[in-house]
């Protein structure tokens, strides 16, 4: 994902980012969803990207619900 940031919400770049996997869809996802930030953040935007690992099924998607933290 490519978070963009509402514009003027940093004057800076941000100095801290912090993702985590929110979805409960089902137990998969909570057992196996990760997510990582992609990139350093910019000032407008920040990659995000979501994962499931150590499941034993085939890949997929793993589009997932998450939780981003940025502080300056």
């Amino acid at each position: 994902y490519k978070v963009r940031f509402v514009p003027g919400v940093f004057k800076e770049v941000p100095t801290f980012c912090s993702v985590s996997v929110v979805d409960v869809r089902s137990n998969d996802n909570i057992y196996y969803g990760h997510a990582k930030l992609g990139s350093f953040p910019a000032i407008n935007y920040v990659n995000v990207l979501t994962l499931k690992v150590g499941d034993d099924k085939p890949a997929g998607d793993s589009s997932m619900s998450f939780l981003l933290m940025c502080v300056k």
